[in-house]
């Protein structure tokens, strides 16, 4: 087996949300980065140890009682930057 082979690629996630979120709320997002893009928007991104990880932050965000804009999950080795303002 190749250290390729061996080599264990992260999910990145990226959450736009319909609400602010305080940067004070990343830990209790597992460290997700925490961006305010516009005064009623917020954008989380970051790498996740595994998929059950992710299922973890949109259920404590769906706790939170927020609203979901856009979600995408991308492999982190294959993890291109999209614009984060999304409002029209």
């Amino acid at each position: 087996m190749t250290n390729k082979e061996l080599e264990i690629i992260m999910p990145f996630l990226e959450i736009h949300l319909k609400n602010r979120v305080d940067p004070a709320w990343s830990d209790w997002l597992q460290g997700m980065e925490v961006e305010l893009i516009s005064p009623q928007e917020t954008y989380l991104s970051g790498e996740m140890p595994d998929h059950s990880a992710i299922y973890g932050i949109l259920s404590s965000i769906a706790t939170m009682g927020l609203m979901f804009t856009s979600v995408t999950v991308t492999e982190s080795d294959q993890y291109i930057p999209q614009p984060k303002h999304l409002s029209t």
